[in-house]
């Protein structure tokens, strides 16, 4: 009887163990892509902006994302178009043709990304210019996991 208990007890634990590992993961996983929200924070802070430097910021921030998202949402169609192929029998050139479309729009989103930090760089004062050229060198980092394009429903 006394066994019984030490291995329930065992079991017990090793289940309270394993639920606290996957809880662990799961509020990981949900904090895998930067939030748009504190980076646009984060880069207020950075710059010192002004009420009115941040209302300009903001206009700039919705030109940015409807592009990005137009791009994204091209981006995934192409792809579901390019691997729906790997159901039928696979044709090397119009693969290839799907992912020379797939490089075009991600060259487009990397143009979009510069020109919106370019045009942040226009609402810069000239005090400003030193502390957004040290921005820059940090920007790789802030957004290189871009979060997956939205679903449309």
């Amino acid at each position: 009887m006394n066994n019984k208990i030490k291995i329930f007890g065992a079991l017990v634990l090793i289940l309270i163990l394993i639920n606290i590992g996957l809880l662990s993961f799961i509020f990981q996983s949900n904090n895998q892509y930067p939030h748009p929200k504190r980076n646009r924070n984060l880069i207020i802070e950075k710059l010192n902006f002004s009420e009115s430097q941040i209302t300009k910021y903001d206009s700039l921030i919705k030109i940015h994302r409807n592009g990005i998202n137009s791009a994204q949402h091209q981006l995934m169609d192409l792809k579901n178009t390019l691997y729906s192929n790997l159901k039928n029998e696979m044709n090397a050139e119009v693969n290839d043709s799907i992912i020379l479309e797939i490089n075009k729009i991600q060259n487009n989103i990397e143009h979009i990304h510069m020109n919106h930090f370019v045009a942040i760089k226009s609402i810069c004062t000239e005090q400003q210019q030193s502390l957004y050229n040290e921005l820059t060198t940090d920007l790789a980092k802030l957004f290189i996991s871009a979060a997956p394009p939205k679903q449309k429903r």
